[in-house]
């Protein structure tokens, strides 16, 4: 073998035998540590909040559900108990609240603060009762599954 090759043979060998002793000495520096104390595991229970158009409105801001001006069907505090009370509304207080007015729209609007809703609640129109309470349980289903993901 030539002087040059041997030079070169041994430098390479040096270099691998420098490069294996840092990678050594790393892998040592990043070992895990042992401790004498007991390791302590601690769980932490995820909490998710509701959406805010999701919780109660604040009081004297409930919406009372009426067949007429002096009959209360329900006094509803929140956006899902509202989906839920038209479920079941007879349709005297479907045609009530959106005969020349939608005061659900306005409600969801003022009290809730959901803007976006109380616009697509706004659109729809008073046909039968059964048509407009479907029609209004659809919209607030559908951003109610959409404000839960968030």
């Amino acid at each position: 073998m030539s002087t040059n090759k041997r030079d070169a043979s041994e430098l390479s060998n040096k270099l691998l035998a420098s490069f294996r002793s840092i990678v050594s000495s790393k892998k040592q520096e990043n070992a895990p540590v042992v401790c004498e104390k007991q390791s302590v595991t601690a769980v932490f229970e995820e909490r998710i909040e509701p959406h805010p158009y999701l919780k109660a409105v604040k009081g004297g801001q409930s919406f009372q559900l009426k067949t007429d001006h002096g009959s209360v069907v329900a006094e509803i505090a929140m956006l899902e108990g509202l989906c839920e009370n038209l479920k079941k509304a007879p349709g005297d207080a479907i045609a009530f609240h959106m005969s020349g007015r939608n005061d659900f729209a306005a409600w969801i609007k003022d009290a809730v603060g959901d803007w976006w809703l109380g616009s697509k609640v706004e659109k729809v129109q008073l046909k039968t009762p059964e048509e407009t309470r479907a029609e209004l349980v659809r919209v607030m289903e559908e951003r109610i599954y959409r404000l839960r993901k968030q």
